[in-house]
């Protein structure tokens, strides 16, 4: 199951770089994790209300370093883009595909897999809702 993938437009800051001019690899982590959040509310928003999730598992790819240099555009802050989709749902887990692209040269930067655990308010996994399946499939 691949869903379609949602886009998000995301802008670097100067800290996000190390002092060579590097974005940092940690960094990478929380702009996947702001595609995730902005793919959940967009898509998803009133079937996640009231539903907690933990992630499990996290992979990196990281194709290309990425340097305060070629994300410096004058006409536009925002300089990378993250896309994410859906490529599995499990019974209690949803996984997702993610890749970061620099804007001003649309390279692929790197690509992340996460498997993030639906849990419920005692801290059990939680079965993925049917209403959430729906919605998936029909972004497929």
């Amino acid at each position: 199951m691949d869903t379609e993938e949602d886009t998000l437009p995301l802008q670097l800051r100067y800290s996000d770089f190390d002092d060579q001019g590097v974005l940092n690899n940690a960094v990478y982590l929380s702009l996947f994790e702001l595609g995730r959040v902005h793919f959940l509310k967009r898509l998803l928003s009133d079937a996640f209300l009231g539903t907690r999730i933990l992630v499990a598992h996290i992979e990196v790819d990281y194709l290309k370093p990425v340097t305060l240099r070629q994300t410096v555009d004058h006409e536009s802050f925002i300089t990378a883009i993250c896309r994410t989709g859906i490529s599995s749902v499990g019974n209690t887990s949803l996984t997702f595909a993610q890749t970061l692209y620099i804007q001003k040269s649309g390279d692929p930067v790197a690509r992340c897999r996460t498997i993030a655990v639906l849990i419920d308010d005692h801290g059990g996994k939680r079965q993925v809702p049917d209403e959430i399946r729906e919605r998936l499939r029909r972004q497929e």
